[in-house]
């Protein structure tokens, strides 16, 4: 048996230190998580962590040679902390709605490490749940939730979605041919056989707040068209948002393009670069436009740079089975929130609601 040794990271300050050695461990992985980088989950702390939050990060070492992290915080709740990843458990109007978080772990080393977390939030004493939100389920975050065993917790699991992630292929005859839906292909191929429209990426920062506020606007207005507020009204997220990306341009892997037609923006693309993956994150299309199919251009447009980088995955992020993404590759793999409670955390929600009631 390994004999490892841990060591806990609770203040901010520390770490924000961390970075070199948090991203030569998530690189060693195949397709790592965007929202397991260090800027990810830095940046959101720094903006989204309550006063009386803790966070509970774990570096665990096996001699010197660093094996395994797990990127946790304590969100303080009414009768006690519930356990969570980083950048999760936001109001809903807030969220950033963080996908396929996970620890980031040396395989040869998970079940020491899942032992050495188990016995910390044993001896905690103040952990009342454990919320692990849109989680994969290879992830190790879901075999730990699996393996975890108390008599004092019960266990369920939630929202059951699927991944969608396409193979970046060599050229695009081949990338619209692996679409899976007929009518995606013919649009796909109309938009490269017509060429009437143009692409214009941000390179220089000084143009970035003209981007982000192109953004804004058409993504919160097709929202609004459907009676539905956009996620770019609210101000913590535009915030969150603004000091994030403007962080990935000064590391090259912000992809934000405006897909241009008839000298008129129809379309807004944001993306971040992280390993070998683009990962779609948010976009804007321009409802009034006369364009067909505009979001199928701007994927096909989105692809197409990530075959200029080199890349080998296009991440749509997660979806329901009938979600548009399936209409692009079948979902990969199930995705699930998993949560552990302590019977008391029920009872307290019980009487809180009752106080409410009261009142």
């Amino acid at each position: 048996m390994k004999i490892l040794t841990s060591k806990l990271i609770n203040c901010l300050q520390h770490f924000q230190t961390i970075e070199k050695e948090w991203e030569e461990l998530r690189l060693q992985f195949i397709n790592p998580s965007m929202c397991t980088s260090w800027l990810w989950l830095t940046t959101w702390s720094e903006n989204y962590l309550c006063n009386q939050d803790k966070l509970f990060i774990h570096f665990f070492y096996n001699n010197k040679q660093l094996v395994g992290i797990t990127p946790l915080y304590l969100k303080k709740i009414t009768y006690g902390y519930e356990l969570r990843f980083i950048a999760t458990g936001e109001k809903e109007e807030e969220e950033v709605c963080s996908e396929f978080q996970d620890f980031i772990i040396n395989d040869e080393y998970k079940n020491e490490i899942f032992n050495l977390l188990n016995q910390q939030i044993k001896n905690h004493k103040k952990i009342y749940s454990i919320a692990l939100n849109n989680i994969l389920d290879s992830s190790f975050a879901q075999q730990w939730w699996h393996n975890f065993n108390s008599l004092f917790f019960l266990k369920y699991k939630t929202n059951i979605t699927k991944q969608f992630i396409l193979p970046i292929k060599q050229t695009q005859e081949k990338q619209v041919l692996s679409f899976k839906s007929k009518n995606i292909r013919r649009h796909a191929n109309k938009f490269y056989s017509a060429n009437i429209t143009c692409t214009t990426q941000l390179r220089d920062k000084q143009d970035f707040e003209a981007f982000y506020q192109a953004l804004i606007n058409l993504h919160n207005k097709a929202w609004n068209s459907k009676g539905i507020n956009g996620c770019f009204e609210n101000n913590k997220f535009v915030t969150f948002h603004r000091v994030f990306m403007q962080k990935l341009l000064e590391k090259n892997q912000l992809i934000l393009f405006k897909l241009n037609n008839e000298n008129e923006c129809v379309a807004i693309f944001y993306g971040v670069i992280d390993g070998n993956t683009l990962h779609y994150y948010q976009s804007g299309i321009n409802i009034n436009c006369k364009l067909s199919s505009v979001g199928v251009a701007m994927h096909v447009e989105a692809i197409s740079i990530a075959r200029e980088h080199k890349l080998k995955f296009y991440d749509l992020m997660q979806g329901s089975i009938s979600s548009y993404k399936s209409r692009y590759v079948l979902g990969k793999e199930e995705v699930a929130s998993s949560f552990i409670t302590h019977p008391l955390a029920l009872f307290f929600q019980i009487l809180i609601r009752l106080k409410r009631k009261l009142l």
